[in-house]
């Protein structure tokens, strides 16, 4: 099959000289195609535009001239090598012709079969390299865009648990403090500050699952991971779609419920115990078993009043211990630690000096359960 950058358009009106053209193009190695007028050639680049390595094209014809003919061509965004015939006289349509996108010209006289075949063997070689230029930017760019959606799959990999597909700890690290500083904004623009809290906090809860060690002791690993795997989807059941839930490490999650509030914990605390309560949990084998979880939750901010004075990392603090005195006095039932308006500022500076029970005690923290009114919590 012959070389396509070869292959010749040639559009002439005058079939004398489309001949003649067309013979010396013959006789230096070129196949041609020839067209009457402009029409006739715009239907052979619409046929064969990917087979075609240059149109010649005489500017003034009939049904289509050279401009009109040029500009068509690159309005449909054909990437072809265009050049002009043309006679002395006509140089300033001829520049018309490259403002247009033809990219040379040839001038008919009597030197034309010493001139042409240079001429137009230049015109190739030159869009070749302009095409190959091309290719290798439009490589380059799907390259790149492919190295981009790698390196999202693989940002999204490092902030992905691979047991159970929740988010992990990296992606907490990674994404919260926006939605930290869209609370400060809430309260902050809010008249006066702090006004206008309903359901405009963050709701940090910790949830553990209960004697979890025991499943791996007695059915294996393998079992462990598919309550693992159960339980996560136990609470993707459970939460709304906006909420957070994290693989927070072993047997503990954390659930980051957004544009939330204390009552929507109290809320979504006893239904993710709920369903973990009634779930059978599948381990293989035919083997069913039942597990409980516990919860502990704090809010951000901790103190309305104070909205900057506690960062999230002291809400998950706060969570834990909460998430600690649920396990330690019952299991299977859940603790909320808030923090009271007695005091804030000597709170603010004494936080990290005293434990949860101690400021329960002073009053500085309230604490709600699920657990019955007379049944005291157990701290250690």
């Amino acid at each position: 099959m012959p070389d396509d950058s070869m292959r010749v358009l040639l559009v002439d009106d005058d079939a004398f000289a489309r001949e003649v053209i067309a013979d010396i193009l013959h006789g230096q190695g070129f196949e041609v195609v020839t067209a009457g007028d402009g029409v006739e050639a715009m239907k052979h680049i619409e046929a064969q535009a990917d087979r075609l390595g240059l149109v010649i094209s005489d500017l003034n014809m009939p049904n289509m001239n050279g401009l009109e003919l040029v500009s068509n061509i690159r309005e449909l965004g054909i990437l072809i090598p265009i050049m002009m015939l043309t006679s002395n006289d006509e140089m300033e349509v001829v520049k018309q012709a490259i403002a247009l996108g033809a990219d040379d010209y040839l001038i008919k006289d009597e030197h034309i079969d010493h001139t042409i075949g240079f001429s137009v063997t230049k015109v190739i070689e030159r869009y070749e390299l302009v095409r190959l230029n091309q290719l290798m930017l439009e490589e380059i760019r799907q390259k790149n865009e492919q190295l981009e959606n790698l390196n999202g799959q693989l940002e999204l990999a490092t902030q992905t648990d691979p047991l159970t597909g929740l988010n992990n700890r990296r992606f907490v690290s990674q994404n919260i403090l926006y939605d930290i500083a869209l609370v400060h904004r809430r309260y902050h623009d809010a008249k006066p500050p702090g006004s206008d809290s309903e359901n405009s906090d963050m709701l940090f809860m910790m949830v553990d699952i209960d004697h979890f060690k025991q499943v791996n002791d007695t059915y294996g690993h393998a079992a462990g991971d598919q309550v693992l795997i159960q339980f996560s989807g136990i609470l993707r059941d459970s939460c709304r779609n906006s909420d957070i839930i994290v693989r927070w490490g072993g047997e503990e999650f954390l659930v980051i419920c957004r544009n939330s509030s204390l009552k929507y914990g109290r809320t979504i605390a006893e239904r993710i115990r709920s369903n973990a309560e009634s779930h059978e949990f599948k381990v293989g084998n035919g083997i069913t078993i039942h597990k409980t979880c516990s919860l502990g939750f704090s809010c951000f901010p901790l103190a309305i009043s104070e909205p900057d004075q506690f960062s999230w990392e002291h809400v998950i603090d706060l969570a834990d211990q909460a998430l600690y005195a649920a396990k330690k006095t019952q299991r299977n039932c859940w603790v909320s630690l808030t923090v009271s308006d007695k005091d804030i500022a000597y709170f603010v500076r004494q936080i990290d000096q005293f434990s949860a029970p101690q400021w329960l005690e002073t009053g500085h923290l309230n604490m709600e359960t699920s657990l019955e009114p007379e049944q005291a919590l157990t701290w250690k």
